[in-house]
């Protein structure tokens, strides 16, 4: 059977939605990984095997929001910081 691009694509997103959502369950439902294998019915080796993977698709997914809601907060954190300085004029004699 030969598959089309648009259908090998879907398959592609698909596994690569159900890594993370594996990984994104581990991160918020789980402490230990032996309690992540154990619900499903994994060995140890395969859980930390899915969740890295997981955890690879979900930060590359995230990578560019990421960045720039980072960069936004840290703009707006130095535009604060500097609001609140005193303005400094560099022609006042500062000398006494």
């Amino acid at each position: 059977m030969k598959y089309t691009h648009e259908q090998l694509q879907a398959a592609v997103d698909n596994a690569g939605d159900r890594f993370q959502s594996l990984y994104l369950e581990w991160v918020n439902d789980f402490i230990t990984l032996t309690e992540f294998a154990e619900s499903r019915n994994l060995t140890e080796k395969e859980a930390r095997h899915n969740i890295e993977i997981g955890r690879k698709i979900h930060n590359q997914r995230n990578a560019d929001t990421f960045s720039e809601k980072t960069l936004a907060r840290a703009q707006e954190s130095l535009n604060s910081h500097w609001a609140s300085q005193p303005s400094v004029n560099s022609y006042d004699d500062v000398s006494s």
